[in-house]
């Protein structure tokens, strides 16, 4: 946090400088006499905390602090004034000024002001730090649940505006993509599957802008789902998806050598039943495997096939489940499992070949998301078991209570596997940054965000790993690491107490030597006398 102080009197602004700021993590960058040189020194040295004082010549500190605000609105502003009155301390409520004091001001009041000040502001730029990076999972988060019915009008309104979504027009239709099976592909050999997907969204998107129509966005792990929009009636808005479908197939074949499917669902006058155009997109699929690959498919073809799946599985609950069992959550995936059963028992003519398939798609789903084969394997095995023997144990049992015994016994491995591997993860990741700290702990200002670079995590996700795995917060590690090397030191060797600080990355003596006292409960000098 860097400091700037102005005032008009000299022996004011000499005994603020000599105030021990660093030791509060607050770096003193500046002083200026008067307003306008307070201004000047605010735009080149951009400080986040200011203290000044109101009655100064050529401009004071209110017109100064104005001046300041349009530029640097989240600089924090002590007022320090001789003069107790009701119009100042109204204005300075209105510049939302952080604390509006009385001179003179004890020492330890003004150091606690600021220090307040300084945590004020770093939580402040916490929050919007973290509102901005949840921005894109956050707008993610909202057009899945779009497609899926789970807003309200008014909330869709809201996020609609708050994302900055071009959907304001009258008419919507869902346009699923997917990128089709194909046996010789040199851009999936060159670049793998999930930049395959990337770059069919890239050309997706690049129409869709230039027609000013709507959003693309990922969905599930094939899936690339547009949100079409327009004023036309519904038959002139089905035309013009179904030509912005056979654009992306061109665009698809010519660039990258490959065939995509398109799926389009019913029109509808409102986002909030988007779902049902979804939903139609997704039934639009079914019939790939009649006409063929690369083709752009309506709701108007759906038609029942021979050997569809029986309408008792309701897809939202197949992949819910599937994400649940990513996830590592046997608490949420239960009662989806249940409720698949439940929906088996109450259709009405289901065979029991049926469920059994029913039950191995939801395995092949779970296994798919989960466990990825390794270079070289052909597959079909986790380090929970095989799908052979899964499908071999659905086909021994002859009731859907006992069928789905079966996939329970599998989904709850599944899930165990992943909270190991996760757990494996995080313990990894912990001992990264120990290791790390181990033979960083020398450099000055080492912080949390330096460790969580070097092992390749946010810094919030490495504080909270450091406390679930060592019971410990990052600051006092890094802390207890630098004083049992700043001990081995003194012991040693024939040190010099401030270039053992400088050794372990406190370069100012005179806080190394209040850390060292505070951790040990005697100074350096003290320390390394006793040791003699």
């Amino acid at each position: 946090m860097k400091l700037i102080i102005v005032d008009d009197d000299s022996i004011i602004r000499r005994g603020l400088s000599s105030y021990p700021w660093e030791e509060y993590g607050i770096e003193l960058v500046g002083s200026a006499g008067d307003g306008e040189e307070g201004l000047e020194l605010i735009e080149s040295m951009r400080p986040d905390l200011v203290i000044t004082d109101i009655r100064m010549p050529f401009m004071d500190g209110l017109d100064m602090i104005r001046a300041a605000k349009d530029r640097f609105p989240d600089q924090k502003m002590i007022i320090m004034t001789s003069f107790e009155e009701f119009e100042l301390a109204k204005q300075a409520l209105e510049l939302r000024v952080f604390e509006f004091v009385l001179k003179p001001v004890e020492k330890k009041a003004m150091l606690e002001i600021v220090r307040k000040a300084a945590r004020e502001l770093e939580q402040e730029r916490s929050v919007r730090r973290k509102v901005k990076e949840a921005q894109p999972l956050l707008r993610q988060q909202f057009l899945e649940g779009l497609i899926r019915g789970k807003w309200k009008e008014d909330d869709i309104a809201a996020k609609v505006s708050q994302f900055e979504l071009p959907l304001g027009a009258n008419r919507f239709v869902v346009i699923l993509l997917k990128a089709d099976e194909y046996k010789v592909s040199d851009y999936q050999a060159r670049f793998g599957k999930d930049m395959l997907k990337f770059s069919i969204h890239n050309i997706a998107e690049e129409l869709l802008n230039g027609e000013g129509r709507g959003v693309a966005f990922d969905s599930y792990e094939d899936e690339l789902v547009i949100l079409f929009s327009g004023d036309e009636s519904d038959s002139e808005l089905m035309r013009e998806a179904y030509a912005f479908g056979e654009k992306v197939l061109r665009s698809v074949e010519t660039y990258l050598k490959t065939t995509v499917t398109v799926g389009i669902g019913s029109p509808c006058g409102a986002l909030k039943d988007i779902a049902g155009s979804y939903a139609d997109a997704l039934t639009a699929f079914e019939f790939r495997h009649i006409v063929g690959p690369n083709n752009v498919l309506t709701a108007n073809d759906a038609r029942p096939a021979p050997a569809a799946a029986p309408k008792a599985v309701d897809i939202g609950l197949m992949n819910e489940l599937v994400l649940k069992a990513k996830l590592g959550l046997w608490s949420d995936a239960q009662p989806l499992l249940q409720q698949i059963e439940r929906g088996i028992l109450n259709a009405s003519a289901v065979s029991l070949q049926q469920v059994r398939l029913i039950a191995l798609e939801i395995a092949i789903q779970v296994f798919r998301h989960v466990s990825e084969p390794q270079e070289g394997e052909s597959g079909g095995h986790t380090p929970y078991g095989s799908m052979d023997a899964f499908y071999q144990s659905v086909e021994r049992v002859d009731t859907v209570k006992d069928i789905f015994g079966v996939l329970r016994e599998f989904v709850f491995s599944v899930t165990l596997f992943v909270n190991e591997q996760r757990n494996n993860h995080q313990k990894s990741v912990v001992m990264k940054a120990m290791e790390y700290i181990e033979s960083h702990y020398y450099e000055e200002g080492l912080s949390l965000q330096d460790v969580a670079s070097a092992v390749h995590v946010s810094p919030a996700y490495l504080s909270v790993l450091f406390k679930q795995v060592k019971n410990v917060n990052f600051s006092d590690f890094l802390l207890d690491v630098r004083m049992k090397k700043a001990m081995e030191l003194l012991r040693k060797e024939d040190l010099k107490t401030y270039e053992a600080g400088q050794r372990v990355g406190y370069p100012n003596p005179q806080y190394f030597s209040v850390i060292f006292k505070k951790y040990n409960g005697v100074s350096p000098k003290q320390f390394k006398s006793k040791q003699d």
